[in-house]
């Protein structure tokens, strides 16, 4: 049986200031923020690896805030985790 497509979006919503066109929701990019939130994250992807038995991953977005608030090498380590945690038939690539 073929599997699911799942497409991963990880929203890391943490940005100094708002832009005039953005209306999307932002945190204070605070490092004590930033790392409860990504470990939530891990926390939420790793409790809901056992309930996606007939999906598999095509693709992973990270976006929400300006790229430079998301270089926490916390976040990295979660990347690198992903393989692990959800049904990952894909070969890791670099943009």
């Amino acid at each position: 049986m073929e599997k699911k497509p799942l497409l991963l979006y990880l929203d890391i919503p943490f940005c100094p200031g708002r832009c005039a066109y953005c209306a999307k929701p932002a945190l204070e990019p605070r490092a004590d923020w930033r790392e409860g939130y990504i470990e939530a994250l891990g926390r939420e992807l790793r409790a809901q690896k056992d309930s996606l038995p007939d999906y598999e991953v095509k693709a992973v977005w990270v976006g929400g805030g300006i790229p430079g608030h998301m270089a926490d090498p916390q976040l990295g380590e979660l990347l690198r985790e992903l393989p692990r945690l959800l049904p990952w038939p894909l070969t890791p690539r670099s943009p």
